[in-house]
């Protein structure tokens, strides 16, 4: 399990596909990657 604060989390990166920016409250760093955090309830209305 891992656990995230959210006051770590940053906005998301400019770069980030418009796609994933629609559904994403943020991102965590971890190491040289990206933890796109998806908002659920976002992704609910869509499907």
């Amino acid at each position: 399990m891992l656990s995230l604060s959210p006051a770590e989390r940053a906005a998301n990166p400019a770069t980030l596909d418009p796609q994933w920016k629609e559904v994403s409250l943020g991102v965590h760093r971890l190491g040289d990657n990206l933890l796109v955090v998806l908002d659920v309830e976002r992704l609910m209305q869509i499907g």
